[in-house]
């Protein structure tokens, strides 16, 4: 059947055979056996090729039925996205996109280019085994303006052109991990960044209830976790830590998104577990509370569509 296990990597190791389990109880099998990391194979300088070894989180994985089938896309080949995932797994780390350069427009009727992890198309998730000197590969498409539609374009790496449009370093400092937080760990956001996120309706925040308000927790705030990356990478609000809206930050200094999946998930869905923190009044810091799929106060999120990545057209295609 061509189906496989798809294998998890973590830095410089590889995993032998395991069962790990995420904070909400669900297995994914991985594989342990040391491998020697080639620095030669990766476009990074040797300080950012430091950071990368220096990951202690675990590799984020999808909740897809596992094992996939192989990848067998065929150039030209329609594949079932929709731009609200793109820009959602976009955030998390699944994908990335940008302009296509002159020489790889075909026609006018293509100008931008996804590039998504194979696991991560919704509808038709696949494996493909990344290269050596790589842990991830994505698969690239290109977007017809007119027919609205992603035609399979190449793979990222595995690909005889130079021309990579995901950079080794990019791919590398933005993959997601699971989320790890412990009790009042301090997030690097401010309350100015809720404020930011609240007008576009990516967090939520309100007033604690008396069981879980202090003297100096008052109120709470919950959002995507993969937003304090998007933060702090690229949208970077003028009243934001550094104060300088303009200035976007070098690769070394990227904050690696994660992600944390609830336990509502289905045949045809996944949703994604929103992170919540306390605001302490006195230190004007966001400190983590729980996740709002454990919250049992009134002020708990409700969960809708806009958290779930919906296969809309009945169950994954193998």
């Amino acid at each position: 059947s061509g189906a496989v296990e798809v294998e998890s990597v973590n830095g410089v190791y590889h995993y032998k055979e395991n069962v790990i389990r995420d904070k909400e109880g669900v297995g994914c099998a991985v594989r342990v056996e040391e491998v020697v990391d080639d620095e030669e194979s990766w476009d990074v300088t040797a300080a950012e090729l430091k950071l990368l070894q220096n990951v202690t989180e675990r590799w984020a994985e999808l909740p897809v039925p596992k094992p996939l089938n192989r990848c067998n896309f065929t150039t030209g080949q329609t594949v079932e996205l929709e731009w609200t995932w793109v820009v959602l797994a976009d955030a998390m780390g699944w994908a990335h996109q940008g302009p296509l350069v002159n020489s790889e427009k075909e026609s006018p009727e293509y100008g931008v280019w996804v590039c998504i992890h194979p696991e991560a198309i919704i509808r038709q998730p696949c494996a493909q085994t990344p290269l050596p000197g790589t842990s991830i590969e994505f698969a690239c498409f290109k977007y017809h303006e007119v027919q609205r539609e992603f035609h399979f374009w190449r793979w990222n790496f595995a690909h005889e052109s130079r021309y990579l449009p995901v950079r080794s370093s990019v791919a590398h400092e933005l993959r997601p991990v699971f989320c790890n937080y412990k009790q009042e760990e301090t997030i690097d956001l401010t309350w100015d960044h809720i404020a930011h996120l609240y007008t576009t309706q990516r967090a939520f925040n309100g007033t604690l209830v008396p069981a879980h308000a202090t003297e100096v927790y008052k109120r709470w705030a919950c959002l995507g976790p993969h937003m304090i990356s998007v933060m702090h990478n690229r949208i970077m609000p003028a009243r934001n830590i550094g104060g300088d809206a303009s200035r976007r930050p070098p690769p070394i200094e990227r904050v690696r998104p994660c992600v944390s999946w609830a336990t509502d998930i289905g045949a045809d869905f996944f949703t994604y577990d929103l992170v919540c923190m306390r605001y302490h009044e006195v230190l004007h810091e966001l400190h983590f509370w729980t996740w709002n799929s454990l919250r049992r106060d009134r002020g708990r999120v409700g969960y809708s569509k806009a958290y779930k990545p919906v296969r809309p057209y009945g169950p994954i295609q193998q």
